[in-house]
């Protein structure tokens, strides 16, 4: 087995720490460092996240039992739910600071499906859910 596949399992058997650790890491990086030279990178590296795992999937499976009720509850949660807490949040968190307020409600109000389904189908979970 070569290196880069033993790394990649390590990875991925330990992704519950990686993932928070990484996230961190690239606060601290845009933080610390003028991170503008990177935004060219965010649309093909996405792509190449989210390729792989959509290449595969079958659309009937959208229509199969029970994934509607998946389906319901998943854009209940998506644009009823989580909007309102990121408000209140917003509020709660930035007093009179409109700007954020109004970040943090827009990136509660885009759903991150590229990431949920490339993070899914590394985990090995059920990608077509």
């Amino acid at each position: 087995m070569n290196a880069w596949l033993k790394f990649s399992r390590f990875l991925q058997s330990r992704l519950v720490y990686v993932l928070p650790l990484v996230m961190a890491g690239g606060l601290l990086f845009g933080s610390l460092v003028p991170a503008g030279f990177l935004k060219a990178w965010v649309m093909p590296l996405t792509f190449m996240l989210v390729f792989p795992m959509m290449v595969s999937f079958d659309l009937r499976q959208l229509v199969q039992p029970g994934s509607l009720k998946l389906q319901g509850a998943a854009q209940f949660l998506n644009f009823g739910f989580f909007p309102f807490v990121a408000f209140g949040l917003g509020k709660l968190v930035f007093p009179g600071d409109y700007a954020f307020q109004t970040g943090l409600l827009l990136s509660a109000l885009l759903p991150t499906s590229g990431m949920t389904v490339t993070w899914t189908g590394l985990a090995k979970g059920p990608v077509p859910l």
